[in-house]
């Protein structure tokens, strides 16, 4: 039996390079909680990305470092207090744009992306220890926030909770 390296399936076909670019923008949408800095980051990534040599994973390997290093730069080195998510995020996956910076960011990064504890501390310039400790912190939080997050849109929908001024 031989042994060798896999083969890198390009990204050719216009289905392959539509699912990248969504995927690529939703993850860095989530990891900044700024769509602005989300399409910032997706753009510099397709200047460098030749998708018909290059996998869908080298286009978001890119932009989550592009989109790691605008994380300083912008409104999202603070907490997300943006209450509009846009229709594009499912459902399930609106509360992590409610969790604060460092959860956030540690928890798209290690848990939905995958990424190996020592890149996700390189990315955010921590300690690999805390990046565990983040993203743990936020995978005990996201179910309370949501259901937080749904028995307050169940009250807002029966009527029950009115807006003063």
């Amino acid at each position: 039996m031989e042994y060798g390296v896999a083969e890198i399936k390009s990204c050719e076909t216009q289905d392959c390079v539509q699912q990248a670019i969504g995927r690529a923008f939703l993850t860095a949408h989530l990891l900044t909680a700024s769509t602005a800095q989300a399409e910032d980051a997706v753009m510099v990534a397709l200047d460098s990305w030749e998708p018909g040599e290059e996998d869908a994973e080298a286009l978001l390997q890119r932009t989550l470092a592009t989109a790691a290093g605008q994380i300083d730069s912008g409104p999202a080195a603070q907490d997300s207090t943006e209450q509009d998510v846009p229709g594009f995020v499912p459902r399930d996956l609106q509360a992590v744009l409610r969790l604060p910076a460092r959860l956030r960011q540690c928890y798209v990064l290690r848990i939905l992306a995958g990424q190996p504890r020592e890149v996700c501390a390189s990315l955010l310039d921590l300690h690999p220890q805390q990046v565990d400790q983040y993203a743990s912190a936020a995978m005990q939080c996201l179910p309370v926030m949501k259901r937080c997050s749904g028995a307050f849109e169940y009250l807002v929908w029966k009527g029950r909770m009115a807006w003063r001024d």
